[in-house]
């Protein structure tokens, strides 16, 4: 087996598959695994968007897809949608540069860093016009709009919409199979 040679641009990471990372400002910081109901949601929110993107200009991609923010920010969202062309940053056609909606699936561990940090870093983003937080506690996302005012959806009756790419999402089906531990 030959080894290869990849070239990158000084401020932008090679690609890596020995863990699952960001990048930022010249570091990059390991990303830790899931819970069951971190994966279960995650899974659910790709087949109940996937089928709703169906007939669209939109498309998903899953966690596996990473994401350029700007030189100094790349990340793995938990679900990506971009509607038109999708757009990377090279041919390794592995790093996008042109979502129009970001999922994220909220950890006790991560939950304040995706409200705040990451939040800024992704408005910066021309092409966003969603970011979504699914909380894994309970049946609850919150949706910011392009103009990054909040909506809440809470229960499994509820239904997310996700205006800027026309499709709706049963939050009974994003949190099929999903066992919620015991309220304190």
């Amino acid at each position: 087996m030959s080894a290869r040679k990849i070239t990158c641009k000084p401020s932008v990471p090679p690609p890596s598959n020995a863990f699952k990372s960001e990048y930022y400002s010249g570091q990059v910081w390991a990303m830790s695994g899931v819970s069951r109901e971190h994966d279960a949601i995650a899974f659910n929110l790709t087949v109940a968007i996937g089928n709703a993107l169906r007939g669209t200009p939109c498309r998903g991609f899953t966690r596996d897809m990473r994401v350029a923010v700007a030189d100094t920010f790349y990340t793995y969202p938990d679900l990506t949608i971009v509607c038109g062309e999708a757009q990377f940053i090279d041919a390794y056609v592995d790093t996008l540069t042109n979502p129009t909606v970001l999922l994220e699936i909220l950890s006790p561990s991560t939950a304040n860093y995706d409200r705040t940090a990451k939040f800024g870093r992704y408005r910066r983003l021309p092409s966003l016009r969603e970011y979504v937080l699914v909380h894994q506690d309970a049946p609850l996302v919150e949706r910011f709009d392009d103009i990054w005012a909040t909506y809440e959806y809470h229960g499994e009756a509820a239904v997310l919409e996700l205006s800027s790419v026309g499709i709706t999402v049963p939050l009974a089906g994003i949190y099929e199979d999903v066992v919620f531990a015991p309220a304190d």
